[in-house]
C-alpha cells in the first residue's frame, strides 16, 4: 500500500496508534474497538491507520508483542529471573506498566491473544537456546515450557484482578525465583543439557537481546 500523503509518515504514527489502543481498552472490551475510534483517539486518519495495519486484529497483535518483547521484555525478564540477572527485575516484572497492560488486554476479552503471543515468543526463545542446530524441543522439555507460561498467564490474571481492585499487586520474590529455578532444572533434565551449560546459554541469549537493543 502506498504511503499517505498527510501524517502516516509522522515518525510516531504508529506509537500513536498503539498507545490509542491501550487507552481505549481502558474501558472498553476488544470487540467493542472500531479502527474510527482508534484514529479519532490518535488524531490519524484511516489511510495512516492502513498504511501500518491490516486490520484491528494486527494492530491488537503487534500492540501485544510490543509490550512482550519491547525494552525488558517479559520473555527476557523470566530468562533474568532465572539467571539471576538484573538488579530490581522483581520489581520490575511485577509493578511495570507491561504487565498491567498484558493482564487488562486478557481482562477485555483477548485472553487467547496473550496465551498465544507468550506462548510462542517463549518456547521460541527456549528453541534459540536449545536447539542452535534448528532441532525441536523434546516433548518433555516442551510441555515443561507450555507448563510454566500457564503459571505466566496466572500472574498476569492476579495482577489484573489486583488492579481492578485498587489493590497492591503482591507475589513472593522467593515463589518466583524458586519456580524459575524449578523449571531451569527440569528443562534441562528433559533437554539432557547439563544445568551449567544451560545456564552459560541463557546469559549469552541475555547479552545478545541486549545487545540487539542498544
Amino acid at each position: 500500500m502506498g504511503r499517505p500523503k498527510k501524517d502516516a509518515g509522522a515518525p510516531d504514527a504508529r506509537q500513536k496508534l498503539v498507545e490509542a489502543f491501550w487507552k481505549l481498552l481502558e474501558d472498553r472490551r476488544l470487540q467493542d474497538l472500531t479502527i474510527g475510534a482508534i484514529c479519532s483517539e490518535a488524531q490519524c486518519n484511516r489511510g495512516t491507520f492502513y498504511y501500518h495495519y491490516a486490520d484491528i486484529d494486527a494492530l491488537v497483535s503487534a500492540a501485544v508483542e510490543r509490550e512482550l518483547m519491547g525494552d525488558g521484555a517479559l520473555p527476557n525478564d523470566i530468562f533474568n529471573l532465572v539467571t539471576g540477572a538484573g538488579e530490581d527485575l522483581f520489581a520490575r516484572i511485577v509493578e511495570g506498566n507491561r504487565m498491567k497492560r498484558l493482564a487488562l488486554v486478557m481482562k477485555r476479552g483477548g485472553m487467547d491473544r496473550v496465551e498465544g503471543l507468550i506462548k510462542e515468543t517463549i518456547l521460541g526463545m527456549w528453541r534459540t537456546v536449545l536447539c542452535p542446530d534448528g532441532a525441536e524441543l523434546s516433548p518433555d522439555a516442551r510441555f515443561i515450557v507450555e507448563y510454566a507460561v500457564g503459571g505466566v498467564l496466572g500472574v498476569l490474571s492476579f495482577a489484573g484482578s489486583q488492579d481492578a481492585k485498587g489493590g497492591e499487586v503482591c507475589i513472593p520474590e522467593r515463589f518466583m525465583g524458586e519456580s524459575a529455578s524449578f523449571m531451569l532444572s527440569q528443562i534441562s533434565e528433559a533437554q539432557g543439557i547439563p544445568q551449567d551449560e544451560v545456564l552459560l546459554r541463557l546469559k549469552m541469549f541475555n547479552r545478545f537481546m541486549q545487545l540487539s537493543t542498544e
